[in-house]
């Protein structure tokens, strides 16, 4: 489960994608993400970060049923206003 992990091919709705993009950004949603969610989650948060920041996540095991995942976020991105 460590190291960096794009989205997979599953499909996610705009809906979907916003729930969980709001579970892990900061008050800034442009800023860095870093975030401990259970690993159910996973797959379409990986899409959310990947959608919303054009980054890829990092994904660290935590306890039990849960994760961490790390991204630069937009702002740090390719397609981040810097």
């Amino acid at each position: 489960m460590v190291g960096t992990r794009t989205s997979s091919s599953v499909k996610f709705n705009e809906a979907e994608l916003k729930a969980a993009f709001d579970a892990v950004k900061g008050h800034d949603w442009k800023g860095p993400i870093v975030a401990s969610i259970n690993v159910a989650d996973l797959e379409v948060t990986l899409a959310a970060i990947t959608f919303y920041t054009a980054t890829d996540a990092k994904v660290y095991p935590s306890h039990g049923d849960t994760c961490i995942v790390e991204a630069a976020g937009y702002r740090a991105g390719p397609a981040g206003d810097h």
